[in-house]
């Protein structure tokens, strides 16, 4: 997330939507009173995009990186009408491609990680068992009777809260550099290339359709209905 006073601009961040990279340009814009969240990894400290303003006294985080417009409001008090609002959003099946190689690329005993050698039934069944294996938070207890979200659940819930009515502007994941091309002349700043950051967690190149069966294309579906609807999204096989 970004909070630039000085361009008065907010970017929201959802998941895997190429979010850092975003930042990392817009990050040029700002000043050392503007809040940046930045990145953990040290492959992301592009032209200076580093976490600012973003500790409390007692070294705490302000806000986390993906912190929603809601929650943000709420945490500050604040509609911060006047400021020019942006945020991301992707093709909801190819965020959670995405999103499954973020979590299992460094987990190499993981046996739901997906292997060259892996045959198509096989990678069918280990993508549809880590989209549909449920989430622990807290304790990781389990509750009888109680409701416990899956990983589809998680990501769709995570990102569908970032489509709000007041957001002045989307970039589509899919029209990145034209999208990004765009927001630059709106807040009056010179383009500048998009830099690619956290590209290195997906082992194998495929075509995200590769890891559907008709449950999966189903289940995100059902999921992201709210995203699906309002960016005309479709499944489509390669």
């Amino acid at each position: 997330m970004i909070v630039s006073h000085e361009n008065r601009f907010i970017f929201f961040k959802p998941l895997k939507v190429a979010g850092t990279s975003i930042e990392a340009l817009l990050s040029q814009l700002c000043d050392d009173t503007d809040l940046i969240t930045g990145s953990l990894y040290e492959e992301d400290k592009y032209d200076g995009y580093v976490s600012r303003n973003n500790t409390c006294d007692n070294d705490l985080l302000k806000f986390h990186s993906h912190t929603y417009p809601e929650l943000f409001y709420q945490k500050t008090k604040s509609q911060w009408s006047d400021y020019f609002k942006i945020t991301a959003v992707r093709d909801p099946w190819e965020v959670c491609v995405s999103y499954y190689w973020w979590t299992v690329w460094s987990r190499e005993n993981y046996d739901n990680v997906i292997l060259e050698s892996d045959s198509q039934p096989e990678i069918l069944r280990k993508f549809r068992r880590f989209m549909l294996s449920p989430v622990f938070m807290d304790s990781g207890a389990v509750i009888p009777g109680e409701w416990h979200p899956t990983v589809v659940d998680f990501i769709s819930i995570e990102n569908e809260r970032f489509l709000v009515d007041d957001i002045d502007f989307v970039i589509r994941f899919e029209n990145i550099e034209s999208d990004t091309k765009t927001l630059c002349k709106k807040l009056n700043m010179q383009y500048k290339e998009l830099p690619r950051l956290k590209t290195f967690t997906r082992k194998l190149d495929y075509h995200y359709s590769k890891y559907y069966d008709s449950l999966t294309i189903d289940t995100v579906s059902e999921k992201f209905d709210k995203t699906i609807s309002k960016f005309n999204y479709k499944f489509l096989k390669k």
